[in-house]
């Protein structure tokens, strides 16, 4: 149907120095951009930030796992 895509949109805005230096890894990379963004998020380690109570639940969750 017109109007409707198959793939759904992930955005943010990063400050200029973020866009800068992702353009600079995107460009020695050799990747297309899209490719560079989706892999560095899939295969790059996990920063967990926040409080005691997620870090004990995501430990628990990659227990199960």
């Amino acid at each position: 149907m017109p109007g409707q895509h198959s793939n759904s949109t992930i955005a943010f805005r990063p400050t200029q120095w973020e866009r800068a230096m992702i353009e600079e890894r995107v460009k020695a990379s050799g990747l297309y951009k899209k490719d560079f963004i989706a892999r560095s998020c899939i295969y790059s380690n996990i920063v967990v930030v926040g409080t005691k109570q997620r870090v004990r639940y995501l430990v628990e969750e990659l227990r199960e796992t």
